[in-house]
Parts: C-alpha cells; sequence; structure tokens
C-alpha cells in the first residue's frame, strides 16, 4: 500500500516539474524572442532547480525531457542542435540543484544569510554550463558560416537571462516549504495592505489606465520601493512571491507597449530601467531574508534564555551571578533556601560582605580575582554565613561571564550546602578516634589488610606480638609470616577475601621463638558496592588457657 502511495506521488512529481518546465520555458521565449531586454529571464531555470532541492533529483528525467519538448517545438523540427540545449538546460539546472544542497538543509525554507549566498553565488556560477551549451547548439544550428551572431554578446545574454530566471524564481520554490500560514508575514494585516499597495502600484504603472496624461518612466519604480518595504516587515514568502507579480507585470506592460513603456525609450535608458528594478527587487527578498533569519535568531536566543531561567529557577543548586564589584545580579531560588537573604535584600549587595566571614574573605578574594582574570572552573570550599548568622559550609564551583567582545564582565557560580559532610566528617573522625583509643588498650591483636594482603594497621597488641614498629607498616602478610604459615593459611584468606566470615584456632610460632595457640577472627571489609574492599584479624592470644588447662589435668 505504501509503496503505490509513493509511486503515485512520484508520478504526480514528475507531472508537476515537466508541465511547470515547459511552460515557464515556453512564457520566457515568448518574452524573449525578438526582443531586446531580459524581463524575467528564463524563468524554468529557477523553478525547476527549486523543485530538485525539495523533491530530489531523480527529477532530472521531467526537466531534460520538457526541454527538449520545449526547444523542438520552438525550432519546428528534431536538431541535434536541440538536444544540445536540452542538454545545457537540464545541466545547469542538476549543477544548481547539486551546489544548493551541498552541505545546506532547505526544509524549513529559506531563511538564513549562508542559503542567501548560496543562491546568489549558484545563480551567477550554473548557468556559466548552459550559456556554453546554448551558444554550441546555436551554432550548430546557424551553421560555422554564421560568425557575427554567434560572439561573446551571444554567450553573455544567454547566460544573463539564465542567471535572472534562477535569482528571481528559485527564492520563490524556496520559501514554499515555510507554513502557509505565515504568508502574509508576523502581521497579516499589513501583509494583506503591502500585498494591495504592490497590486495597485503596479496596476497604475504598467497597464492603460484612465488618466489622460502618460504615466513617468520613473513611477515604474514605486512598486519596487513598496516591495522593500514589504520585505522588511511582512516576511519572505509575500516578498518573493510580489517580486514576481512585478516583474511579472513589468514585463507584459514592455511587450504590449501599455503604461510606462507606452513611449520610445532609448537602449540606455531601458536597461538601465531593468537594473535598478532588479537590484530593488533582489534587495527586497535579500531584506526579508535577513529579517527572517534576525527573527529566527531571536526567538532562538528567547527560548534559549528561557530555559536558562527555568534552569535557574529550578535548579537544586544555589546560581549566583556577580559583577566586577563583587555585587549580586543573580540570585536563584535556592540560593534563597540556602541563605535565607531575598532577591530584593541582596541583589545589588556585597557578596563578599554578606556572605564571607571575616577570617576568609581574603582567601575567597583571591580564588575571585583568579576567576576575572579569566580562569574557568575554579573550584573552592568555603564557610559562609545565612541570613540568620549562622555559618555554614558551601562547595562553589565560579566560571567568567564575557560580553560579545570576549571581555570578562562578571562571574557565575554554583553553590552547594556541605555542612551536613562536615558534621559527618567530623563524627565519623570521633568515632575513628574511640576505635582508635580502644583497639590500642584490649589485649587482643587487631590488624588490617587490604585485598591484596598488605597490612595496613596494627593495634598495639598485634606490633607487640610481631615485634614491630608503627612506622614499618604497611607490609605485607608474606613479610609477617613464616612460609610454612603461608602454605597454611592461604586457601583460609582466599575464602575471607570471597566475602566468607571466618574462626578458626592455630598455632604459630611468634617473633618471641614460642608456639602461640591462637583463635583468630577474619572479618571481611566489604564496601558500598558489595565489593570486598579488605577483612580484618581480630587474633586471641590463649596460650596460658591451654597450659592452665594442661596443669589442671596433670593435677
Amino acid at each position: 500500500m505504501s509503496t503505490k502511495k509513493e509511486s503515485s506521488v512520484a508520478i504526480w512529481q514528475y507531472i508537476v516539474v515537466g508541465l511547470c518546465h515547459f511552460g515557464l520555458g515556453a512564457l520566457g521565449a515568448y518574452f524573449y524572442l525578438g526582443q531586446d531586454y531580459q524581463g524575467p529571464g528564463w524563468p524554468a531555470i529557477g523553478v525547476s532547480a527549486g523543485f530538485l532541492v525539495l523533491w530530489g533529483f531523480r527529477l532530472w528525467r521531467s526537466v531534460f525531457a520538457s526541454a527538449l519538448a520545449l526547444h523542438v517545438f520552438f525550432l519546428h523540427t528534431f536538431q541535434f542542435s536541440a538536444f544540445v540545449f536540452a542538454v545545457g538546460e537540464c545541466g545547469e539546472v542538476m549543477l544548481a540543484a547539486f551546489l544548493l544542497t551541498r552541505g545546506l538543509d532547505w526544509s524549513q525554507g529559506l531563511r538564513t544569510a549562508q542559503q542567501l549566498k548560496r543562491g546568489v553565488f549558484v545563480g551567477l556560477i550554473a548557468p556559466l554550463l548552459g550559456a556554453a551549451m546554448g551558444t554550441l547548439g546555436l551554432w550548430m544550428h546557424l551553421g560555422s558560416g554564421a560568425v557575427d551572431p554567434v560572439s561573446f554578446q551571444t554567450f553573455f545574454h544567454w547566460w544573463l537571462r539564465s542567471a535572472l530566471g534562477f535569482l528571481m524564481l528559485a527564492p520563490v520554490v524556496g520559501s514554499w516549504p515555510v507554513r502557509p500560514r505565515f504568508f502574509f508575514g508576523p502581521n497579516p494585516a499589513e501583509g494583506i495592505a503591502m500585498m494591495a499597495i504592490v497590486i495597485g502600484l503596479c496596476w497604475f504603472s504598467f497597464s492603460n489606465n484612465s488618466l489622460n496624461a502618460s504615466v513617468p518612466l520613473w513611477s515604474g519604480l514605486l512598486a519596487s520601493f513598496a516591495l522593500c518595504w514589504c520585505g522588511a516587515r511582512c516576511g519572505l514568502i509575500l516578498t518573493t512571491h510580489l517580486s514576481v507579480v512585478i516583474l511579472a507585470c513589468a514585463s507584459l506592460s514592455f511587450f504590449y507597449k501599455a503604461g510606462i513603456f507606452d513611449r520610445e525609450i532609448s537602449k540606455h535608458m531601458h536597461s538601465l530601467w531593468w537594473v535598478v528594478l532588479y537590484l530593488c527587487t533582489l534587495s527586497s527578498m535579500a531584506l526579508s531574508v535577513l529579517n527572517s533569519q534576525a527573527d529566527y535568531m531571536v526567538a532562538k536566543v528567547s527560548s534559549a534564555r528561557r530555559k536558562l531561567e527555568l534552569l535557574v529557577l529550578n535548579s537544586p543548586l544555589a546560581m549566583v551571578e556577580w559583577d566586577l564589584d563583587f555585587r549580586i545580579r543573580v540570585w536563584s531560588r535556592k540560593a534563597y533556601e540556602v541563605f535565607g537573604f531575598t532577591e530584593s535584600e541582596i541583589k545589588g549587595e556585597s557578596g563578599l560582605e554578606l556572605l564571607v566571614p571575616i577570617e576568609e574573605r581574603m582567601r575567597v578574594t583571591n580564588q575571585w580575582l583568579r576567576v576575572i582574570e579569566g580562569v574557568k572552573g575554579v573550584r573552592s570550599t568555603n564557610h559562609n554565613l545565612t541570613a540568620s548568622g549562622k555559618t555554614i559550609l558551601c562547595d562553589w564551583y565560579g566560571s567568567p561571564v564575557y560580553d560579545e567582545r570576549g571581555k570578562v564582565v562578571g562571574v557565575v557560580a554554583m553553590a552547594e550546602d556541605v555542612t551536613h559532610r562536615e558534621f559527618a566528617a567530623a563524627k565519623l573522625q570521633e568515632s575513628e578516634k574511640r576505635f582508635q583509643t580502644v583497639a590500642e588498650v584490649i589485649p587482643q591483636a587487631i590488624s588490617y589488610y587490604t585485598k591484596d594482603l598488605v597490612c595496613l594497621y596494627g593495634n598495639t597488641a598485634f606490633l607487640d606480638s610481631h615485634h614491630l614498629a608503627k612506622s614499618q607498616l604497611p607490609m605485607t602478610i608474606k613479610e609477617l609470616a613464616s612460609a610454612e604459615d603461608w602454605e597454611r593459611i592461604s586457601p583460609v584468606l582466599k575464602r575471607v577475601r570471597e566475602g566468607e566470615t571466618l574462626s578458626l584456632l592455630e598455632t604459630v610460632e611468634q617473633a618471641d621463638g614460642n608456639q602461640h595457640d591462637l583463635d583468630r577472627a577474619l572479618l571481611p571489609d566489604i564496601g558500598p558496592d558489595g565489593e570486598v574492599r579488605g577483612f580484618f584479624s581480630v587474633c586471641t592470644d590463649i596460650t596460658q588457657y591451654r597450659d592452665a588447662s594442661e596443669e589442671e589435668l596433670a593435677l
């Protein structure tokens, strides 16, 4: 089902492109043949190139077929020169479409200055191919003896008509992907009014109206001047289409000697008038593109600003911005929750005086100067003051703010209240101190080993039993145990490193040279991720109890 639908769409596109190319080509030939002016040029070039950009290069077959039929029709017979004309016309259309799509996306229509520059470049370059092939075909049609009709002037006129046809009609097709509701621009009432004014001026300048006096030649530019206003205010779609309306009206007026052309005009004045008309219409389209890009960038910046404001408003971190005098410019909602100052209370005030204790101001100022000098990502942990006078601990991450010239104009920073971590660290340190106090006085030998079997800690009982000084740690188990003991305890150590808690009785020869009976407990140290990081060894010397039992048994 989907394949049939795509096939019907493709056939419809082939038909549309073929009919448009043939019809506009016939219109261009009708205006151009026998007339010493360019008019709208060869409009089929710009429209067909636009269709190839929007619908795909596969439509070149339709362009070639319609171009061949067009030239055969005007030559009244099939000649090889007609084939050359068709190849040149199709070639310049394909070259224009290829250059337009190289690195550019036209799915959103003509809206950027980059597209505008590419369009002007293509409009000047692609017609060179058609002009070369057209001059060759004309030379073949007229014969090698016709030197005067086939010259550089012929090549130039052929190039000029194709270039004008592209520059005037391609922007129209390029504006079609824009949604139709934007046809009259951001202010539809103004767009409709400008369309009525331009059409009215075209009727006044280019038709035989009811005025008895002849219309002055300069009045033909009034519609173009109104078009400039339309380009600045009413959007690209309306401007491009009104440009075509003005050119079509001017061409009909010239062809039928009506309106401003109802008089004898010198060739020089005629050429000058068309140059000014083209400059006005092209400038209007360029102005509409630049204005469209400016609106797009403004909308994009506004969207980014709204997102940034939402980020600042809802960020889990306090966000603050200062100027170069350390005065606060931006104060987020989270900053109010952390420090207690409302935005009205602190905005414009010195952050150094309100937020930083006196004893830390020198250090904070040095960090501040580093950020102002352009050092990005300065991180620090400082004590800060709240509105209630309470001292809290905060992590700060500061970065410079630049203007459009790259000059540092302020500092933006994120802060997190980490007072709880300071409290937790103090509690942990206190707990560790208690553990060490207890561990140092109990008679059991306590030691800690990493997963790599390196002893990192041993209490006094452990050090005394091995005749070691605390400075000799860390030390591996192989250095602590004899070779015989190592062979015996290796399987046990493997089990405890796998997370098993063990308790065993063993007899070992210690550093005093005597045999000692030991009751040893091995406890794995399991981290938050569930992995074994090391293990504890708690060893009780039960030798004296063994000796006492033996004496009691002997008695």
